[in-house]
């Protein structure tokens, strides 16, 4: 275990006390291990953690259709200043922000 995955094995138990049961800690460890960089000249280098799905499928309806998301954003914005911001009060442009996730998600 690198020094870096003991030391926040440490500050895990350290901060959850005897509730946190000891395999989440170590899987945490091993997590850790294995995303770090070892061997790397950048001293301050924690590792990257990857993109989770939701991360990936954002990122791909920006490229793809923002103005699909601008315009839901615009709405629940003027909705919300001008103290309209009720379920279904921008359905119109969820539905669009629905058929651009549906369209990128695959």
């Amino acid at each position: 275990m690198t020094p870096l995955a003991k030391a926040a094995a440490a500050a895990v138990r350290a901060r959850a006390g005897p509730t946190l049961p000891t395999g989440s800690v170590a899987s945490f460890a091993q997590t850790a291990s294995l995303s770090t960089s070892e061997g790397s000249d950048d001293d301050d280098h924690y590792g990257v953690w990857p993109p989770n799905q939701t991360t990936v499928i954002f990122q791909r309806m920006e490229e793809t259709c923002p103005d699909v998301l601008t315009a839901y954003a615009q709405c629940v914005t003027n909705k919300q200043n001008g103290g309209a911001l009720t379920q279904g009060a921008c359905e119109e442009e969820f539905r669009a922000v629905m058929g651009c996730f549906r369209s990128v998600r695959h």
